[in-house]
């Protein structure tokens, strides 16, 4: 393709971020050049340049999760940020742009269409977010991670291309459990304590599944020398760290997972086949987590576990089933590989290069 330039818009967090660096990195593998717009409050300011792109910034508030006077000063703000959005679009001239989510995108997007540029946005999450819902109506196109949000969009506008992923998980065949049963816990960035606790109120009900066990379980720091403790006096095997760099092996060897179900993580999932009791962070936007597990749980992929049931058996409950019943788990790893979509990232890349206006 000839050397098109792409404006990526948006982030704030990892999971609006990666699927944009994984379409930047499809983009200029076909010759193109890519610019990121973010905010400096957003974890994009350190992410996009450690992947070697060129990234500006908009000062843009939040509508959500502040109070009142937080939105009056987002709303009254938002005319200089499309003004900023303009001139920058200007300036760096790309041919497209595309919203990831997060607050950023939405100045950019609507410079870019009131500047004639072909404008599309990408949605991670079942229940799209405030941002994505306004300017799907505006933008050309939209990519969905789920076939299920397509209700909220116009149907000319929308192609379900599943969620881009930088580096394609390595899917390991799903062997059942025998000596050794292998659970990889982690939780979001947000409430992991509380799902950290619960994940070990419920293995200490089960005494008699502990020499069984072998478990990576990673956690904040507030509570990585508690739970270290807890494994290290019950004889428990068991890992535990703020941070693995290897998650890759770690799906392969885990027969179960337990996690928050943030996009991302779904997408991982599937990607490498592997059954999860999902926990959805309880408050979550639009409650998008507990929306994006059903999805999983509906199509016989996952279990769910509510929040506010950690303090019960249920999570118990459902491991020692589990583990005395491995059947179930091949089952819903098979499911859940049906759900992958490897290739989104070139699906974006292409349909994008295929639409001229």
């Amino acid at each position: 393709m000839m050397k098109q330039k792409l404006l990526i818009a948006g982030g704030g967090t990892g999971g609006h971020i990666f699927p944009g660096i994984a379409v930047a990195e499809e983009w200029v593998k076909k010759g193109g050049e890519v610019v990121f717009v973010g905010t400096e409050l957003g974890q994009e300011k350190k992410i996009v340049p450690q992947y070697g792109f060129k990234i500006c910034f908009l000062k843009v508030g939040r509508l959500k999760g502040g109070g009142t006077l937080q939105k009056i000063k987002t709303l009254l703000g938002l005319p200089l940020a499309l003004v900023k959005a303009l001139l920058l679009i200007l300036r760096e001239r790309p041919r497209f742009a595309l919203g990831i989510g997060g607050y950023a995108s939405g100045p950019a997007c609507v410079a870019a269409r009131l500047l004639a540029k072909y404008t599309a946005i990408t949605d991670q999450n079942v229940q799209p977010g405030i941002t994505n819902r306004i300017l799907g109506k505006i933008v050309h196109r939209v990519y969905l991670s789920f076939a299920e949000s397509a209700r909220f969009f116009a149907p000319a506008k929308v192609l379900h291309t599943g969620n881009p992923v930088r580096s394609q998980m390595e899917t390991a065949e799903y062997i059942l459990p025998g000596d050794t049963f292998c659970v990889l816990i982690f939780g979001g960035s947000q409430g992991a304590v509380s799902m950290n606790d619960g994940f070990i109120r419920a293995i200490e009900r089960l005494p008699h599944a502990w020499p069984k066990l072998q478990i990576c379980h990673q956690a904040g720091q507030t509570d990585l020398e508690k739970i270290e403790t807890f494994y290290k006096e019950r004889n428990i095997n068991a890992c535990v760290k703020t941070f693995f760099d290897n998650m890759n092996e770690l799906y392969s060897k885990a027969h179960l997972v337990v996690c928050r179900s943030g996009a991302g993580t779904l997408t991982e999932l599937a990607m490498c086949g592997r059954p999860a009791i999902l926990v959805p962070y309880p408050f979550a936007a639009d409650d998008h987590q507990k929306k994006n597990a059903l999805v999983f749980v509906n199509h016989g992929a996952a279990w769910l576990v509510e929040h506010q049931d950690l303090s019960t058996p249920a999570l118990a409950n459902l491991l020692d089933r589990l583990m005395k019943e491995p059947h179930e788990l091949k089952s819903k790893a098979e499911q859940a590989f049906k759900l992958a979509r490897p290739d989104a990232a070139q699906l974006i890349v292409e349909d994008l290069l295929r639409r001229e206006m």
